[in-house]
């Protein structure tokens, strides 16, 4: 078991991670893209905007500015791709390891 765990997601009973960890931070910015914002009501501004009607280009840096003030540890990569139709965009984020 981790030294200090925290739950690991997708949310499982005995599945932990260790804090701190590169899982952990993953974690942590997996949290902040699940929760559109105001869904928190003790944190109002957690999360980000919706960006299911957004207009293609999907607006990366203000997502990615949203994640770094929530979640000032990561250090991301961020490829928008098209997806299967013109009305899709596929937007993948790599949270990466600091030395």
């Amino acid at each position: 078991m981790a030294l200090i765990p925290h739950f690991d997601l997708p949310f499982k009973f005995g599945k932990y991670t260790e804090q701190g960890s590169q899982r952990d931070l993953s974690n942590c910015v997996f949290a902040v893209i699940a929760c559109p914002r105001g869904f928190r009501q003790e944190k109002p501004n957690f999360g980000i905007e919706d960006p299911t009607f957004s207009r293609i280009p999907v607006f990366t840096e203000d997502i990615k500015n949203n994640i770094k003030n929530q979640e000032p540890r990561a250090d991301m990569l961020f490829d928008e791709q098209e997806g299967l139709t013109q009305l899709e965009r596929l937007v993948k984020i790599v949270v990466e390891d600091r030395p």
